[in-house]
């Protein structure tokens, strides 16, 4: 890591370990997208890590969507923040966080 921060591994490991307990678990999903402090390189000690995880399966229940994979976040690290888009949703033009995923955002195929 270039800072330090309070993650518990670096952005990269962290991103693989949460892509494995989602494939473990039956979450289908297109591609992650790192975005916020992480992605603008501006994170600081208690920087969380925001990843935008695009699914087909997405759209229906936002609330339930994030709920499970931030369950499924917390087993690799607390910091990791999900946040769950459709592709239809992520492309949004007035949404404005999609917005900001489109334009600062790190995809991880």
């Amino acid at each position: 890591m270039d800072q330090q921060t309070l993650l518990s591994d670096t952005p990269k490991n962290l991103i693989e370990k949460y892509r494995k307990v989602l494939k473990a678990n039956n979450v289908a999903f297109d591609k992650m997208i790192v975005f916020g402090s992480f992605a603008k390189k501006t994170q600081h000690m208690a920087s969380d890590l925001d990843v935008c995880v695009v699914s087909k399966e997405f759209g229906k229940d936002a609330f339930a969507e994030m709920i499970m994979l931030a369950k499924y976040a917390a087993q690799v690290d607390s910091l990791i923040e999900p946040h769950p888009y459709s592709p239809q949703d992520l492309a949004d033009k007035w949404d404005p966080l999609a917005h900001e995923i489109r334009i600062h955002g790190i995809i991880i195929q």
